[in-house]
């Protein structure tokens, strides 16, 4: 090495012949740090390849959790809205009952009405499914929630209500005979007929329930039973005194089920469907008494169709 310049001696093994070089400082400082420049550049671009495979791995572990969770999210939206199907379902048959409860303790419309007011707004029925995350998930999502949440409280109210008035109307309730006392078909009403025995006008004070023999009588409401025996034209018969004014009497019976100063209840058999006494076939003879003063039957009945 001379100077600025560095000698370079190429010597061979089996020859004689040596070759000699001679390169500048400059040029071997020059290569030497284009080299390292070069190996600098491909090591940070080899990190930063590597980074990039790291990152779009972690990328594509996001997505895949992602699109899992998604799919478990429209799982769960899909279960919630049955649900929600079904609450609806109960809340409108619970609506109903109510309803049914109402009529049948005589509240009349606008006063059920007042104490179970109706709802209006989302049908959740015709949802579809971007409407139904919108509607449990966003921000507006309690809005379909609180309705069926007031609809719950609503119903509370209502039966809370029926309870009240029911409790008040118990006795009431428990006087009124609105049972029909037998499975049958009314053949004679009540009020003035003809006689199928004279022929002439007469007024019929109750009504008459065909059916077969041995077909159960039944009590129609709360009461205690104050006859039970033979009478003239009727044959065997049953009478039964109930709260609040009412009496209630059972003809041309078969056999009796019940005793004399027996305390009954609304339903309970009192004897079978008979064709004692003055009578044209097996049926029923009723009779409604309020007060001593015979009334017509079919004006208390809850379940019949006539």
């Amino acid at each position: 090495m001379i100077g600025d310049r560095y000698t370079l001696h190429i010597v061979p093994n089996n020859t004689n012949d040596i070759k000699t070089f001679t390169v500048k400082k400059v040029s071997v400082i020059t290569a030497a740090a284009a080299l390292s420049c070069l190996l600098i550049i491909t090591l940070v671009v080899g990190i930063y390849v590597l980074t990039l495979h790291q990152q779009n791995n972690h990328l594509a572990m996001r997505l895949d959790r992602q699109i899992s969770r998604n799919l478990m999210l429209k799982n769960d939206l899909v279960a919630k809205s049955e649900s929600l199907y079904y609450i609806d379902d109960k809340v409108e048959a619970l609506k109903e009952i109510s309803s049914r409860l109402a009529m049948t303790i005589g509240l009349s419309a606008k006063v059920y009405e007042y104490a179970n007011p109706g709802r209006g707004g989302f049908d959740i029925k015709r949802a579809d499914t971007d409407n139904l995350y919108q509607l449990l998930f966003n921000q507006n999502e309690s809005q379909y929630l609180k309705m069926l949440k007031q609809e719950v409280d609503n119903l509370d109210t209502s039966f809370t209500f029926i309870e009240d008035i029911y409790q008040k109307n118990h006795l009431l309730l428990s006087a009124l005979p609105t049972l029909m006392p037998a499975d049958g078909y009314i053949s004679s009403a009540f009020g003035y007929r003809r006689s199928p025995f004279t022929g002439k006008r007469e007024f019929h004070r109750g009504i008459d329930i065909s059916a077969p023999v041995g077909t159960p009588v039944y009590a129609p409401a709360n009461g205690k039973v104050v006859f039970t025996g033979r009478k003239a034209g009727f044959g065997n018969m049953v009478i039964i005194e109930h709260e609040l004014g009412f009496c209630t009497k059972y003809a041309h019976l078969d056999k009796y089920n019940c005793k004399k100063w027996q305390t009954i209840k609304r339903g309970d058999i009192l004897a079978y469907v008979g064709n004692t006494g003055r009578s044209t076939g097996p049926h029923l003879h009723y009779e409604i008494l309020f007060e001593g003063v015979n009334v017509n039957p079919r004006r208390y009945f809850f379940d019949s169709d006539f």
